[in-house]
């Protein structure tokens, strides 16, 4: 094995190892203090600079290992010529040192976080276009309805999502009335829209529920009305399972979240003081599934 003489060989081979290390540093530092860098009109779950060095640190393991392979390729030629041959080896070794400290580095950083080097991380591109635009920000746009207004609104009549109703109805046991009654509520059939909240779609689902009970699909997919329906129902009829059938106490943890429904009112909303939101938004739902019904 031939070592290269020039210590300047020696501080080129170790820069790579040290900026990874020291990303990896900026990373894990920015994540335990959960520092937020808020962007325009984005939400909070594309603001932390953490989820930005993941990526530059992953973007750093590709580069490294591109030049590795670059350095290699360009010693084999090298190898070919008769003078070059003691340059060729210096270059090759060079090479193999670097890919020797990336897997140290690689297997060290996957057994204190799997996931942090994930090399197929999902496209950031459609989660920052749907998520980053501006979307109405309107909370329950369905609150005021009239009963013309509901009995002639497509979602009723099954003109719109008539088929995604049936299918999520049939597949968890919530009644389509009801679920058509949460998707009046929520978003009055629009699918575009978003609470201030970040809550999308006509369910009015956030990403960290709509993961859940999707199947762990991205928060992009909110805006697909099969999936958004599917997750939004499958999540309804667990709170409706987790309160013993107690629709309306499901529904206030639909809306307040069921923590807080367990914690301030014992997992049940009887003669419980709700937020004035809350107590208006049961009450709409219900009346919504009877207009529906009748």
């Amino acid at each position: 094995m031939h070592w290269p003489k020039h210590k300047k060989i020696y501080i080129i081979r170790i820069i790579p190892a040290l900026i990874l290390s020291f990303i990896f540093w900026i990373n894990y530092s920015l994540a335990a203090y959960k520092v937020e860098m808020p962007l325009p009109n984005a939400p909070t779950s594309i603001s932390d600079p953490g989820q930005y060095i993941k990526y530059l640190f992953q973007f750093g393991f590709y580069l490294v290992a591109f030049l590795a392979v670059a350095m290699i390729t360009y010693g084999g030629i090298l190898y070919m010529i008769p003078n070059k041959i003691a340059e060729a080896k210096e270059k090759i070794w060079g090479a193999v040192i670097g890919v020797v400290f990336l897997l140290c580095s690689f297997l060290i950083l996957q057994t204190i976080d799997p996931n942090l080097l994930n090399l197929t991380p999902r496209s950031l591109a459609a989660v920052n276009l749907l998520e980053a635009m501006e979307l109405p920000q309107i909370p329950h746009e369905g609150f005021n309805l009239t009963t013309e207004q509901i009995e002639n609104s497509a979602i009723v009549r099954g003109t719109e999502y008539g088929n995604i109703v049936n299918g999520a109805s049939n597949l968890s046991g919530v009644s389509p009335e009801l679920i058509k009654a949460v998707i009046l509520t929520e978003s009055s059939g629009k699918n575009g829209t978003c609470s201030s909240a970040g809550a999308c779609g006509l369910m009015q689902i956030m990403p960290g529920t709509f993961k859940q009970y999707s199947g762990g699909l991205g928060a992009e997919y909110r805006f697909d009305p099969t999936q958004n329906v599917a997750a939004g129902t499958k999540y309804l009829s667990a709170l409706i399972r987790k309160y013993n059938g107690d629709t309306a106490t499901a529904l206030a943890a639909y809306n307040w979240g069921p923590g807080n429904v367990d914690k301030k009112c014992g997992g049940n909303i009887a003669g419980c003081n709700l937020p004035r939101e809350t107590a208006a938004y049961v009450p709409k739902v219900l009346g919504y599934m009877n207009t529906i019904r009748n």
